[in-house]
């Protein structure tokens, strides 16, 4: 059985020189140390941004268990 707890994920719009991009944050253990930021994707409409960030994060949340099960 492996020890490591299941990773999930929050999402974030950010944007530079007003391009929107979605960020996925993924968090592989208790430790904050072991997120990792993935650049998902890039827009030119913000709010395709926020719709997709919206079912993405949809998503994460219903995948999330507590850590340790």
């Amino acid at each position: 059985m492996d020890a490591r707890p299941p990773a999930f994920g929050v999402i974030r719009i950010a944007s530079a020189s007003r391009q929107p991009w979605l960020v996925f944050r993924t968090e592989l253990g208790a430790d904050p140390d072991d997120a990792v930021m993935h650049d998902v994707a890039r827009f030119d409409d913000i709010g395709e941004a926020r719709a997709l960030a919206r079912t993405l994060q949809q998503y994460a949340d219903a995948n999330r268990r507590p850590i340790g099960r």
